[in-house]
């Protein structure tokens, strides 16, 4: 059965992976957004990782962001700083930038965790928040935090253990209203090898970031957001 159940997932993931390919000749969005009956827009919060994402999805990787308070070609707006987490995402600052850019029917798409998870207990400073979320705004779902490259270069404290701890938690912790996108099964649970890492063993290649976005927005066709 775990054999079947693994090519299972397997399968889904070529063809993620081969849509993936043939939408992002032009970084895939605008195809993506032409279709969706969805008007209304995404706005994600994160960290260093969606930084690299923000800048792989809008082709501007070279500019090698710090952070981002933008909006994409496609009107969704991105939050995201490196080195940051859970004290970072609730301050003042950024709940009324996320405040200042939501409107009802929009959908909020949480990107954090990875600079927070080697802090086990966190995940109930997360869940708590997510909660007020719920009740506040439309929409909310929440990413996995995905794996880490765990290797002598690398320059990250943080295991991959401690990541599949992470997600577990949040996973049977997370408010009824919150989605789950849980793109570290379908990626380096399922084939550790289609993950690259850039040196840091922190962050991923600029391929692996859009493989990664278009597994989040598979999962916010599936979840109807």
């Amino acid at each position: 059965m775990m054999k079947k159940m693994i090519s299972g997932l397997m399968a889904v993931l070529i063809v993620l992976i081969t849509v993936a390919t043939s939408c992002f000749a032009d970084h895939g969005i605008t195809a993506y957004a032409a279709t969706s009956a969805h008007a209304a827009k995404t706005i994600y919060i994160g960290d260093s990782r969606a930084v690299d994402m923000f800048e792989a999805v809008t082709g501007t990787e070279k500019e090698q962001k710090a952070e981002v308070h933008s909006y994409d070609q496609n009107g969704n707006y991105w939050i995201a700083r490196n080195y940051m987490g859970y004290k970072w995402m609730t301050a003042d600052a950024q709940v009324k930038e996320l405040d200042s850019v939501y409107h009802r029917g929009d959908t909020v798409v949480i990107m954090m965790g990875v600079n927070d998870c080697r802090f086990h207990k966190r995940y109930k400073w997360y869940t708590r928040y997510l909660k007020k979320m719920a009740k506040k705004y439309s929409h909310v779902a929440y990413v996995s935090v995905n794996a880490i490259c765990q290797t002598p270069a690398a320059s990250t404290k943080t295991q991959n253990g401690d990541v599949c701890l992470w997600n577990y938690h949040i996973y049977n912790s997370l408010p009824g209203k919150v989605k789950w996108f849980d793109t570290y099964a379908y990626t380096y649970a399922v084939n550790p090898s289609l993950m690259k890492f850039t040196d840091d063993g922190m962050h991923y290649q600029q391929n692996t970031s859009l493989m990664i976005y278009s597994l989040i927005l598979w999962y916010k066709q599936c979840t109807g957001l």
